[in-house]
């Protein structure tokens, strides 16, 4: 999966406020803490999403830094996600989609 393609698939996880969570990476449909992976992992942190959309760690790191590029210097995706709403979020995906589109 390309970094655009895992920006946009990482997007569409969150992009129903549902769907979006703060403080972990990911819950069930009971609220349980689970792996962003886990089979029945519903809704996401930006970093959740990312992971799930990308299936592994090690082809997430060029979507996390286009990501990252859009926050405030030394701010975390984790730091972001929990102290940001959920447009705000929605935001610094379109913004990292729309920069990675234009190159």
């Amino acid at each position: 999966m390309t970094t655009l393609e895992t920006l946009k698939a990482a997007r569409k996880l969150i992009s129903d406020p549902n769907n979006w969570i703060q403080k972990v990476l990911a819950r069930d449909a009971l609220e349980n803490e689970v792996y962003p992976t886990h089979p029945e992992a519903t809704c996401f942190c930006m970093l959740g999403a990312l992971r799930k959309a990308v299936g592994d760690w090690e082809s997430y790191e060029g979507p996390r830094k286009e990501l990252m590029r859009g926050f405030p210097r030394f701010m975390s995706i984790g730091e972001f996600n929990d102290s940001h709403t959920h447009a705000e979020v929605l935001a610094a995906f379109d913004e990292a989609i729309k920069r990675w589109d234009a190159k």
